[in-house]
């Protein structure tokens, strides 16, 4: 925060980011590193989320906020990232294999094959019919499908260059076009302002 940020203004801030994550009934409790035993790992990961919240940034990636943790810390901060996100904060975020509690909080989903493809972008609840409709395999109805996902995507039956070639003629692809394509008021198939030609970037 600037330096000028008066001392009552700054106080009230972070009293109420406290407050939003959690995390104020330890607010006189020492942090702690690998000599000093202090907060729990999930509660760790909500300070440092706290941290990057207090300048109110229109935009919040997170690189794998989850890792590491426990199911209870896990559901801890995805539920805290769910209710940020429901309030209007925009949050990009890597996840490695979440549990289906935390994979049903997700809004959207992109999914990358090797030699970063993109396979899909799109709600993450479609995620699964997807890969399913272009692999041939049918996912558990009890199942996570976030693991049902990620097992497709790395099965030899389908190239990355398939599936991005999958997406790129689904039906996803053709909204996520249109929607950027809205702004600038110029629905086309032909897409000329990007550094590279758009096709190319994927």
């Amino acid at each position: 925060l600037p330096a000028d940020v008066p001392k009552v203004e700054l106080t009230r801030q972070i009293d109420s980011l406290l407050t939003r994550m959690g995390l104020a009934h330890i607010r006189e409790s020492i942090i702690g590193d690998e000599h000093i035993r202090g907060i729990s790992g999930g509660q760790r990961k909500r300070v440092n989320i706290a941290i990057e919240l207090l300048t109110e940034p229109s935009l919040l990636f997170l690189d794998e906020p989850t890792s590491g943790l426990d199911a209870k810390s896990t559901l801890e901060v995805m539920s805290i990232l769910r209710q940020l996100a429901s309030n209007g904060k925009t949050i990009i975020m890597t996840i490695h294999q979440p549990r289906l509690e935390a994979f049903e909080m997700l809004d959207n989903l992109i999914l990358m094959t090797k030699g970063g493809k993109l396979a899909y972008y799109g709600p993450a609840s479609d995620a699964a019919s997807f890969t399913a409709e272009h692999s041939g395999r049918s996912p558990r109805e009890d199942g996570n499908p976030a693991d049902f996902v990620i097992d497709t995507l790395e099965s030899p039956k389908v190239t990355p260059d398939e599936w991005k070639n999958h997406y790129i003629e689904s039906a996803y692809f053709k909204s996520f076009v249109e929607s950027r394509l809205a702004d600038q008021k110029q629905i086309t198939h032909e897409v000329t302002y990007f550094a590279r030609p758009f096709f190319s970037q994927f």
